[in-house]
């Protein structure tokens, strides 16, 4: 099972680092289930591949030091982009 809001938290990092992927969430998987679809091809470099690797490993260090931190707030630095993108453009005329 997956953890509440973690798979859009990362897809947030991983789209911010530049890779495409998409959050596949509930309805169209069982909730607590989801699951992230990472557009891969055998056309990707070995840099790209790298860069993949080590922006997931980024996420989950940042993951770990929030929970390790004890604080109240665990949304992730990318997440919180996203946010504050998505409520200016709310409020845009």
């Amino acid at each position: 099972m997956t953890r509440q809001r973690y798979t859009l938290f990362l897809c947030y990092h991983l789209q911010m680092a530049g890779i495409n992927c998409f959050p596949i969430l509930y309805p169209v998987v069982p909730k607590g289930f989801s699951r992230i679809r990472i557009v891969f091809h055998a056309g990707n470099t070995e840099e790209e591949v790298e860069k993949l690797a080590n922006s997931i490993c980024e996420w989950a260090q940042e993951m770990l030091e929030l929970e390790a931190s004890g604080k109240g707030v665990k949304v992730p630095s990318a997440a919180r982009q996203v946010h504050a993108a998505q409520e200016a453009a709310a409020q845009a005329p």
